[in-house]
């Protein structure tokens, strides 16, 4: 079953569920304070499945740059395996048409399957 899904840009009423989100990963979970400094950035963008915020993206660039650096992208534990990584990514690709995209991994981060 495919569930409604859309991705918009991160707004302030997201902030708990961001958090939530975050609190699944709780060896790599960012604090509110980072979400709250970037609430409202284009390239921080939530997913939402039958509205309710199951993962975001967060990317950021430098003025001038052409590089994209994918900082973090979560989606919620129960929605992983159905192609939501490959959705949000692929958002991600389309805003960014012309430019480099990166990400860095930590090594403890155990392999997670983005496509």
């Amino acid at each position: 079953m495919q569930l409604f899904t859309t991705i918009r840009k991160a707004e302030l009423k997201d902030l708990d569920a961001l958090v939530y989100l975050e609190k699944q990963f709780e060896e790599d979970a960012f604090p509110r304070s980072l979400f709250k400094k970037y609430i409202g950035r284009d390239l921080f963008r939530v997913l939402e499945l039958e509205g309710h915020v199951s993962g975001y993206y967060l990317a950021l660039t430098r003025k001038n740059s052409k590089v994209i650096r994918l900082y973090s992208i979560c989606v919620d534990k129960h929605f992983q395996g159905h192609g939501y990584g490959k959705f949000l990514l692929n958002d991600l690709h389309n805003r960014c048409v012309g430019m480099q995209i990166k990400l860095e991994v930590a090594e403890h981060n155990l392999a997670r399957y983005l496509y």
